[in-house]
């Protein structure tokens, strides 16, 4: 039990669900925290991250909105859903969404400590 984030268990990473919302819509998703191996436990800069995140949970939705908006067109951002909110050890926080027609076509939005966005493939 980590005391910022809660509940979670190790599954290459630390991970719980987690529920996200994003144009107005509730989606359940995966809360996770990269870890190498279970012994790593949840970083200092993970915490700190996630406390900012909580604290502006809104904003990061409506930024993750507008980056969505302004990276791809209407039709297409509908084909993208979130499935994980994703802190790296070193405090970065990114959602995560696949793309609903084509698994492997998934995108990342990185909300901190840069704003932009880029393929999974990329990313990951």
């Amino acid at each position: 039990m980590d005391t910022i984030f809660g509940k979670m268990k190790f599954d290459y990473g630390w991970e719980s669900p987690y529920d996200f919302e994003l144009f107005g819509k509730k989606y359940k998703i995966l809360l996770r925290a990269e870890a190498d191996n279970e012994t790593d436990g949840i970083s200092d800069k993970q915490e700190q991250s996630f406390e900012i995140y909580q604290t502006k949970k809104a904003t990061y939705s409506k930024l993750t909105q507008i980056l969505l908006e302004t990276s791809i067109d209407d039709f297409e951002a509908a084909n993208y859903k979130p499935t994980t909110l994703l802190f790296q050890q070193n405090g970065e926080f990114t959602i995560l969404l696949d793309d609903r027609q084509n698994e492997d076509d998934g995108i990342a939005v990185v909300l901190f400590p840069n704003a932009y966005v880029t393929t999974q493939d990329y990313y990951l």
